[in-house]
C-alpha cells in the first residue's frame, strides 16, 4: 500500500483516501486503516519518538485531559476492529516519510501543558512495527516445538496482563502473537476456517499456507487472543478487509470463530 521510507504529501493522501484535515490521527472512510501523522515538534506536550524498539505517539486533543474518544479510541482499538495503523513522520513542507505499519502494545499516562498552558493528562501510545510481533519463521518454529494443541492454547491464553513495564509488554506481545498465530494454524488443520476449502498451496517447509485474521471482538489490551483470530485463505482474508460487504463478512467470521472455539 505504501513504501517504507518514501515521502508522501499529506494533502495528496487525504485527497486519495479522505479523512480529517487537521488531526494527527486520521480515520479515512475509504478503507480499514488509520493514518498517524507525527513529528511536528514538542507542542502542547506532544512528543513522537522512539524509545528503544517502542515508538511513543502522543494522543489527540490540544485542550484539557486527553480521553479515549474519536481518534484516540480508534488507535487503542485498531487491532480488535481490524484497522491497519500506518505511521507517517513529518519531514517539513507538508511532506511525511512513511515509517511502516504499526501495532499497539499499550499506552501510558503522562502530564504536560495543553494549548492554554494548563497541566493536563496526555495519552502516549506504545507502538511497534507490525512485522516485529510474529515472523513466519517464529510461528513455524513454535509449531515444530509445541505441536500439541493444549500447549499452544496455554501459551496463547497467557496474556501477562499484570505486567506494566513497556519492555515486558513488548516481550509478552511478541511471545503471545507468535503463540496465537501458531494456535490458529494448528486449529485450522490446513483448511480455511471461513470457506472450509483446503489451503491454496503449501509453503517451502511443507505446511499449508493460511493467513491469520483478527475479527472484531473485545480483547484485553494485547494484540492477540485465540477467540479473536481465524485462519483463512488469502481470498477470504482480502474479502474481510476490502470487499463491499466486509462488515457483514467480518460479523460472520466472528460467529464462525466463536463456534469453532466452543467446540475446541
Amino acid at each position: 500500500m505504501f513504501e517504507r521510507g518514501k515521502e508522501y504529501k499529506r494533502a495528496g493522501l487525504l485527497d486519495e483516501y479522505g479523512g480529517q484535515q487537521r488531526s494527527g490521527i486520521v480515520t479515512p472512510r475509504s478503507g480499514p486503516y488509520i493514518f498517524l501523522f507525527g513529528g511536528e515538534g514538542d507542542r502542547f506536550g506532544y512528543r513522537d519518538e522512539w524509545e528503544g524498539e517502542i515508538f511513543l505517539y502522543s494522543g489527540q486533543g490540544q485542550e484539557g485531559d486527553q480521553k479515549f474518544e474519536l481518534g484516540n479510541k480508534a488507535v487503542r482499538d485498531h487491532l480488535k476492529e481490524g484497522e491497519d495503523l500506518h505511521l507517517f513522520m513529518s519531514v517539513g513542507g507538508g511532506s511525511y516519510r512513511y515509517e511502516g505499519q504499526m501495532a499497539i502494545i499499550g499506552w501510558r499516562d503522562e502530564r504536560g501543558p495543553d494549548v492554554n498552558g494548563n497541566d493536563r493528562l496526555i495519552i502516549r501510545f506504545e507502538l511497534v512495527p507490525l512485522e516485529s510481533l510474529a515472523s513466519d519463521d517464529e510461528v513455524e518454529a513454535l509449531l515444530d516445538d509445541a505441536s500439541d494443541m493444549a500447549t499452544l492454547r496455554r501459551l496463547a491464553d497467557d496474556d501477562g496482563a499484570e505486567r506494566r513495564d513497556p519492555v515486558e509488554r513488548l516481550v509478552n506481545a511478541r511471545r503471545r502473537s507468535v503463540a496465537v498465530k501458531a494456535y490458529a494454524h494448528a486449529r485450522a488443520r490446513g483448511r480455511c476456517e471461513s470457506c472450509d476449502r483446503d489451503a491454496p498451496f503449501n509453503t517451502s517447509s511443507g505446511r499449508p499456507y493460511l493467513e491469520v485474521h483478527h475479527v472484531a471482538r473485545l480483547s484485553d489490551g494485547g494484540p492477540d487472543l485465540p477467540a479473536n483470530v481465524i485462519a483463512v485463505c488469502p481470498n477470504c482474508h482480502r474479502r474481510a478487509h476490502y470487499s463491499v460487504d466486509k462488515a457483514a463478512f467480518t460479523e460472520r467470521l466472528a460467529i464462525t470463530v466463536a463456534e469453532i472455539e466452543a467446540r475446541a
